[in-house]
């Protein structure tokens, strides 16, 4: 799992919590309905905790996973690593997810 220890903590306390008040639900993140979040329920929370940050620039649920990908990528050098992280199947799909130049992109794929 690529979360680090406080966010796995937090999310194990927040999973054990969430179960006491409702444990029919295997979705992780509940909407106030007691229901899996939606997409667009999702778009709407990341567009108020942007507001809230005092961030104005248009951000993507999507945009989000790419610049994981991305920061990922510059941290490790590991271009398997941001594969696994994203779950794709095709080297190719991560590539086109971590939005760097061209010799970067060389170097880890040399890497491998």
């Amino acid at each position: 799992m690529f979360l680090n220890a406080r966010t796995r903590r937090r999310l194990g306390a927040y999973v054990k919590k969430r179960k006491q008040v409702l444990a029919e639900s295997q979705a992780l993140f509940l909407s106030n309905r007691r229901k899996r979040l939606s997409v667009r329920q999702a778009q709407v929370l990341v567009e108020e905790w942007l507001t809230r940050a005092g961030i104005a620039k248009r951000v993507t649920v999507h945009g989000l996973r790419h610049t994981f990908a991305t920061h990922l990528l510059e941290r490790t050098g590991n271009l398997r690593t941001v594969q696994e992280a994203l779950r794709h199947r095709h080297i190719a799909t991560t590539v086109r997810y971590t939005h760097q130049p061209s010799e970067a992109l060389t170097e880890a794929l040399e890497a491998l």
